[in-house]
Parts: C-alpha cells; sequence; structure tokens
C-alpha cells in the first residue's frame, strides 16, 4: 500500500523523497473502472456526476462515442493525482525499471520515436517517401506521404487525413 500520494511536490520535497528511496509517480494508473468510478464518487463527487452525464448522454458517430459536451464541460478540472490519488487509501505502487517519459506533445513523441535516413518519424502503418523531418502515423490503416516536410499528418480511418 502506499502510504502517501504526493503530486508535484516542491524542489526541495522532490530531492528528500528521491535520496530517502521513495518511488515516483510515472503517470501509469492501472485500476478496474468500478473502483476508480467509486473512488471518484467518494472524493469528488460533481466530478463524478458530471463524468456519469457524460456517459449516460453520449451519442455514437460512426461507431465513435461522443461523450456529452455540456455535462462534460460542467465537470470540475482536476487530474486524476488531485482528484483521487492524493486522497485515496485503496492505492499500491509496484516499481518499475524502465524508459519513462512525460510524452504530452508531438514533439515529445517526435523526440523519443527512431527515425528514417531523412529524419522521418512514423509508426509502422506509415511509408514514407522524399521529404525530410516529417512525423506521421496511421491509426488503422496504412498510409503513404510523400514530400512533407515538416508537417504533422495522422490517418484515421479510410479515406481521413488531417495536418
Amino acid at each position: 500500500m502506499v502510504d502517501a500520494f504526493v503530486e508535484k511536490p516542491d524542489a526541495a520535497t522532490a530531492a528528500g523523497y528521491v535520496s530517502s528511496g521513495f518511488l515516483w509517480n510515472s503517470g501509469n494508473f492501472l485500476f478496474r473502472a468500478d473502483t476508480l468510478l467509486g473512488e471518484l464518487a467518494r472524493y469528488e463527487p460533481e466530478m463524478a456526476q458530471a463524468v456519469e452525464a457524460a456517459v449516460e448522454n453520449a451519442k455514437i458517430d460512426l461507431g465513435f462515442v461522443r461523450l456529452d459536451s455540456q455535462a462534460f464541460a460542467a465537470s470540475p478540472q482536476r487530474s486524476i493525482d488531485y482528484a483521487v490519488m492524493e486522497k485515496t487509501q485503496r492505492a499500491a505502487v509496484v516499481e518499475g525499471r524502465f524508459r519513462w517519459s512525460d510524452i504530452g506533445s508531438w514533439d515529445a513523441v517526435f523526440d523519443v520515436g527512431g527515425r528514417d535516413g531523412a529524419g522521418n518519424f512514423s509508426d509502422f502503418l506509415v511509408k514514407m517517401f522524399r521529404g525530410g523531418d516529417a512525423k506521421a502515423g496511421a491509426a488503422s490503416q496504412s498510409a503513404g506521404f510523400d514530400g512533407l516536410g515538416a508537417s504533422l499528418f495522422g490517418s484515421k480511418g479510410k479515406g481521413r487525413a488531417g495536418r
């Protein structure tokens, strides 16, 4: 079990934690949905109600679940760290030894991804042709790009692409 979960401690506190051998939160959480929803209802009932309303009023659009935007917007804006993890008595931790990065932007994805000889980054579904320094990804089908230059493209299904 976790004695305390502290999100974003100040620098001196964080240094003390590290030197004392405390484990660091990598932001990787694993939980059953009913457990998380129960803890959310216990500690952030307004947020839990907004989540329930967003799901109950969701629409199916071309195979995607579109949460109700008004209900979703009514939710307090707090991360899982502050809303649940700092308060729960049900947290446990597993020590992991792996490369970790807080990948929060396309530039961060580009920084950690492999590149071809021309500096292009792409996932395994993408074939890059001429051009360099491009970032591309395909979620569900193969895609090809020619002469992108410093662009970001993504493909999400049959015939759709965005920039």
